[in-house]
């Protein structure tokens, strides 16, 4: 299956559903779709415990959401409604890095911010007769890297944190202490 094919059975199955069809859902079924995305919290972290470096622990972290939408935005010519604008967009993006834990209490980690889209805008016949294309089609070429991060965490309150955009070339670095009173 290449990319085209895996976008289209996105959007097949992350396709807007109407009020109507909405309201046809019973309450069992909405039931069994609870029981199968139980309320995570309290879940604990993946761990790795790595004993060759005086038992720092690393744990994964992964933070990954996506989207399907499709809008229409009506045309309009001296007044009178034409046909809509269609446009239909997937997108799915996140973070993913390591975090380490040493015996000490300090807290370090890296990551990597992400994103792809993919998406196209069909004009209707009205607006071809002002030079308006068929169809646009936009999106990243793959998944575009957004953002390096990095951080460090003192248990006595010292901190820094920094990250780099590899787009603009900008970063940013901060350094403090935290102090509870």
């Amino acid at each position: 299956m290449d990319l085209n094919e895996f976008s289209e059975s996105l959007e097949k199955k992350f396709a807007p559903v109407s009020q109507e069809e909405f309201n046809q859902f019973s309450q069992e079924q909405f039931n069994q779709l609870r029981a199968r995305f139980p309320d995570q919290k309290g879940m604990s972290r993946a761990q790795i415990r790595i004993g060759a470096l005086g038992d720092i622990v690393a744990q994964p972290n992964i933070n990954i959401s996506g989207s399907a939408k499709a809008y229409q935005s009506p045309v309009y010519v001296d007044g009178i409604k034409q046909e809509n604008i269609e446009q239909k967009e997937i997108s799915g993006g996140g973070e993913i890095g390591l975090d380490f834990i040493t015996p000490s209490g300090q807290k370090f980690g890296a990551s990597a911010e992400g994103g792809y889209t993919k998406g196209k805008v069909k004009f209707p016949d009205v607006l071809r007769q002002f030079n308006a294309p068929e169809e646009k089609k936009y999106g990243t070429r793959g998944v575009d890297l957004n953002k390096l991060k990095a951080y460090y965490r003192n248990p006595e309150g010292y901190y820094a944190t920094g990250d780099y955009n590899p787009k603009t070339d900008n970063y940013n670095l901060m350094f403090g202490l935290r102090k509870s009173f």
